[in-house]
């Protein structure tokens, strides 16, 4: 939730859904989670990370971009152990000791596009 009164929003995070409810106090579907309805709870992880113009919610299977009234950008999947290295206005840089030779790759945050040398989506 937003400490900034002009674009206080509330993310309801449930299974497989997340819900967006901004200043206007009307929920709003935003996406559904990448999520198998096997998943295996205890690996589940979220973080919310707010920049000027959108957020970034962060999640186990996958992240995406939403802007303060609450529409989707983009949403793209995540290995599970994709692990973030750091972050940046601009992007994300991501790494997985599985995939890709350890090596680290970068989730761009204008449109979503992964760097050239990420491994494939899920």
């Amino acid at each position: 939730m937003s400490g900034d009164p002009h674009r206080a929003y509330l993310l309801l995070i449930g299974s497989f859904d997340l819900i967006f409810i901004g200043t206007e106090r009307v929920a709003k579907h935003v996406t559904t989670l990448h999520r198998r309805s096997d998943w295996d709870r205890s690996f589940s992880r979220s973080e919310v990370y707010e920049r000027d113009a959108f957020l970034i919610f962060l999640y186990e299977g996958g992240i995406c971009r939403i802007s303060y009234d609450g529409q989707l950008a983009w949403h793209s999947r995540l290995f599970w152990d994709d692990l973030l290295v750091r972050a940046s206005d601009s992007e994300f840089i991501f790494a997985n000791e599985h995939a890709n030779d350890g090596r680290e790759w970068s989730i761009d945050l204008s449109a979503g596009h992964r760097s050239s040398n990420a491994p494939a989506a899920p």
